[in-house]
C-alpha cells in the first residue's frame, strides 16, 4: 500500500517509476513501476485507473503548477492512449492529446508522411502524450545486413533484431 504523500516520479532506464513511503515496510522508500498505458490493445488500463499523479495534483482546481515543484503543468493532460493521438504529415510526426491543435505544415509535397519515413507507429500515455520509444541499440542486431546511411541526428532503428530500414530522431529512440 502507498502512503499518502506519493514523494516523485522519477524516469529511470526508460520506465517511469514511482517512489515514496511505503507502510509495508515500515517507512521505509520504495519504487515500483509506475503505469503507463503502450501501444498494445492487450493492456488498455490492466493496472487500473488509481491515479497517482503527482504531477496533476489540483489541476481540476484550476491550479496551474506542480504543487511540488512550482513548474507549469502542461496544458494537455492524458489518463490513457485513448485521448491521444498519431499525426504526421510532410512536416511532423507528433503525438497530441485529440483536444490539442493539430500543427500546421505548408509542405504537402512529400511522398510518404514523416511517422512512415521515420516506421513511428504507436504512441503511450504518461501524464502526457508521446510516440513510443523505439530500439535503436546495435548490440541487439542478429542479422547480417548493413545498417542503413542515416543524416546527422538520426540513427537506425531495429526491428526483430534486424535493422528495420528507418533512421529515427536519437531522441526517439529506448535509452541503452
Amino acid at each position: 500500500m502507498w502512503m499518502e504523500g506519493l514523494a516523485a516520479v522519477v524516469a529511470i532506464a526508460g520506465g517511469v517509476w514511482l517512489t515514496g513511503c511505503n507502510e509495508a515496510t515500515g517507512g521505509e522508500d520504495s519504487a515500483s513501476p509506475a503505469s503507463t498505458s503502450s501501444g498494445d490493445d492487450d493492456d488498455d488500463d490492466a493496472a487500473g485507473d488509481d491515479d497517482d499523479d503527482a504531477d496533476t495534483e489540483g489541476a481540476d482546481d484550476g491550479n496551474t503548477s506542480n504543487p511540488g515543484t512550482g513548474a507549469p503543468l502542461p496544458e494537455f493532460l492524458c489518463e490513457d492512449r485513448t485521448e491521444c493521438t498519431l499525426h504526421s504529415d510532410c512536416c511532423s510526426c507528433v503525438a497530441l492529446h485529440v483536444d490539442e491543435e493539430i500543427p500546421t505544415c505548408d509542405d504537402t509535397t512529400c511522398m510518404r508522411d514523416t511517422c512512415e519515413v521515420w516506421g513511428i507507429e504507436r504512441l503511450i500515455c504518461s501524464h502526457t502524450c508521446h510516440i513510443e520509444l523505439v530500439e535503436c541499440d546495435a548490440s541487439m542486431v542478429t542479422c547480417a545486413d548493413p545498417p542503413p546511411e542515416c543524416e546527422d541526428g538520426f540513427v537506425p532503428s531495429i526491428d526483430e533484431r534486424c535493422w528495420s530500414a528507418h533512421c529515427v530522431p536519437e531522441d526517439l529512440c529506448r535509452p541503452v
